[in-house]
């Protein structure tokens, strides 16, 4: 759990250099967090505390509360499905004689694994991340140095403008090309980790998740009925049965009906609820970045108005010039370091960067 704490602190923890954009920290650092933070609430309220409190009396042969409590927690909780949405004569959904009608139950299995989805979550979408810093190489770290002060005088030399221009002059093109490709796969992996995950927490619901969120909206906003039943108790029931079988005096087979109530389904349902709408959102945000990426790549236009909107005041047939003899991955790069740099220094390096380009240009015309 301490480890966990640190892991939280590392998460949260404002970085010195932005390696990625404001989509990529979504997934990969705000979703981490909440889901770390989510885990480790669950998991403290599954293990440390009182997730359930079951408790049953049949004559005179009572079992003490806590070994039902353990043996309902260790095996599983149930309600009778023809009950679920309510029947007249029984108050609470869900409960109710077993064996009316075939007795089909639906089975509550998830509950001690909760707080382990959730952190095997948090690891899913750290993945990319992980990856992208190994691929990343320091190489914005490096290269934005000490530039990132409103006054960069006594950092911003003409020694290091010049090997700035130099970098991106003479470096082999391909080595930036698949700097952009590589950050590209991770925005992709985002992606298709959020998609991957709302599939998963579907099965591990049993098929409840996809409609999950929808439904819950629409509960809130119909009138209510004495016939209606909220989707987050059917999801998450608050109150379950519990077969107890134990051997009589004689070695006869006696069957002990408990009742649960489960609190942390209090938790629980609110949380899935949130991880719907989020993981929906991602998955929107996740696809127009890919979207966005495809075009900045592949179209010189965007590129150019993207770096008009950053400088500004450079010239516009300066900046042409520059698109067109810069690739996409040079681009991205450039693109990459006005995060990290004064915009003093940003304009300046465009600006020279651009004459460096054009002179190269004229000299390989004449």
């Amino acid at each position: 759990m301490i480890e966990l704490t640190k892991f939280v602190k590392e998460i949260a923890k404002k970085e010195e250099v932005c390696i990625d954009n404001i989509v990529f920290r979504l997934h990969s650092r705000a979703t981490v967090l909440i889901l770390t933070v989510c885990a480790i609430i669950v998991g403290v309220k599954s293990y440390f505390g009182e997730p359930i409190s079951c408790f049953t009396n049949d004559g005179d042969q009572t079992i003490p509360k806590d070994v039902i409590n353990s043996y309902c927690w260790v095996t599983n909780t149930f309600t009778v499905l023809q009950n679920v949405p309510g029947v007249e004569g029984i108050h609470h959904a869900g409960l109710g004689v077993t064996n009316v009608g075939g007795g089909a139950t639906i089975d509550q299995q998830y509950y001690k694994w909760v707080c382990f989805v959730l952190a095997l979550q948090a690891i899913f979408f750290y993945a990319p991340r992980a990856l992208w810093g190994v691929w990343e190489r320091n190489t914005l770290n490096l290269l934005s140095k000490d530039l990132a002060s409103p006054i960069p005088e006594e950092s911003w030399t003409d020694k290091r403008r010049a090997q700035l221009i130099s970098y991106f002059v003479n470096i082999n093109q391909r080595s930036q090309n698949f700097y952009a490709i590589r950050f590209s796969i991770c925005e992709l992996m985002n992606l298709i980790i959020t998609v991957s995950q709302i599939y998963f927490i579907n099965i591990f619901l049993d098929g409840e998740f996809s409609l999950y969120g929808p439904a819950v909206m629409g509960f809130m906003s119909a009138s209510k009925n004495e016939h209606m039943i909220s989707p987050m108790t059917r999801v998450f029931p608050l109150k379950a049965k519990c077969s107890i079988f134990v051997f009589g005096a004689s070695g006869t087979v006696q069957n002990f009906d408990a009742l649960c109530v489960l609190p942390l389904n209090v938790v629980n349902e609110k949380l899935f609820v949130f991880f719907w709408f989020w993981y929906i959102f991602l998955s929107i945000a996740g696809t127009l970045a890919i979207i966005y990426r495809v075009l900045v790549f592949t179209q010189p236009w965007a590129r150019l108005y993207l770096l008009r909107a950053q400088t500004r005041i450079n010239s516009r047939k300066k900046l042409e010039t520059l698109v067109d003899t810069l690739n996409f991955g040079d681009w991205f790069l450039l693109n990459q370091l006005a995060e990290n740099v004064s915009p003093i220094v940003y304009r300046e390096l465009v600006d020279q960067l651009a004459t460096e380009v054009s002179s190269k240009q004229f000299e390989a015309h004449a």
